[in-house]
C-alpha cells in the first residue's frame, strides 16, 4: 500500500474513533519506508462534484490568506483544518481526499489553507525568504484559519488539524494552548532553533497520531 493511502487509513480511524485505554494520546511513528496500519480505508468511491466549495481570503497579520472552504450542512459542529508543508499549497490535499473526510466525518466543515508565503497567500512576500521568526510566526495562519470558522460557523466546537511539515509543527504549537483543538494528525513535522516540539507534545493530552516517511508528497493517490 502507498504511503498516501496509509495516511488516509489512520487519520480517518484517528478522526472517527480518537483513541482507546486509559491514555489519551495516540502516537504512531512510521517507519521510512513500511507502517501498520491500524484498520483499512472505508470502501468509498469520492464524490468531487458534489463538493460545495467556498473560496476565501483572511487575514493574518497582514498576510491574506487563501483557503477554500467546503460546507457540510448548516450546523457543522466539527471543523477540520487541512495545512500543507513549507512552500506547498492546500493542493497537496486533493479534492477526492475532501470529499472522502467529508464523507467520513459527517457534520465537519473542511478548510484548506495556503500558508503564508506559499502558493496565493504572498502579498507580503515568499517563504524562501523567511527567517527563523517568520516560520514561527506560520502558527497564526491557525489561529486565523479558526477565527474564520468560529465567526462563520459559530456551531463548531471541536477543530481536528492534520498537517505536513510546518504544518503540522504549527497544528501541534497551536494546539498546546487551545482547548478546542481535539485531535491532530502530525505528518513529518517540521523542527528548528525556534520550532521545539517536545515539549508541546508532552503537553497535548489529546488524540495525535504522529507519521513519517521519505514520501510526504501531495496525498494524491486518493
Amino acid at each position: 500500500m502507498k504511503f498516501q493511502n496509509i495516511i488516509l487509513s489512520v487519520l480517518v480511524v484517528l478522526l472517527l474513533f480518537g483513541c482507546t485505554g486509559q491514555n489519551s494520546s495516540l502516537a504512531v511513528r512510521a517507519p521510512r519506508n513500511t507502517v501498520e496500519t491500524p484498520a483499512p480505508a472505508p470502501s468509498y468511491v469520492p464524490d468531487v462534484d458534489s463538493l460545495d466549495a467556498k473560496p476565501v481570503f483572511f487575514n493574518s497579520n497582514g498576510w491574506q490568506i487563501r483557503s477554500y472552504v467546503y460546507e457540510s450542512g448548516s450546523s457543522p459542529t466539527k471543523a477540520i483544518l487541512l495545512l500543507p508543508m513549507l512552500g506547498h499549497t492546500m493542493e497537496d490535499y486533493p479534492l477526492t481526499l475532501v470529499a472522502r473526510l467529508q464523507h467520513e466525518i459527517p457534520g465537519a466543515v473542511i478548510m484548506t489553507v495556503d500558508m503564508r508565503g506559499s502558493g496565493e497567500s504572498i502579498n507580503l512576500g515568499s517563504y524562501e525568504t523567511f527567517t527563523p521568526d517568520d516560520l514561527a510566526s506560520m502558527k497564526d495562519d491557525v489561529s486565523g484559519a479558526k477565527l474564520y470558522v468560529s465567526q462563520n460557523y459559530p456551531s463548531v466546537t471541536e477543530y481536528y488539524i492534520v498537517g505536513a511539515d510546518i504544518g503540522a509543527s504549527m497544528g501541534v504549537l497551536s494546539a498546546v494552548d487551545d482547548s478546542s483543538i481535539t485531535k491532530l494528525v502530525v505528518i513529518s513535522p517540521y523542527e528548528s532553533d525556534t520550532i521545539n516540539l517536545k515539549s508541546a507534545v508532552r503537553s497535548y493530552n489529546k488524540p495525535i497520531l504522529f507519521a513519517g516517511s521519505s514520501d510526504v508528497q501531495a496525498l494524491s493517490a486518493f
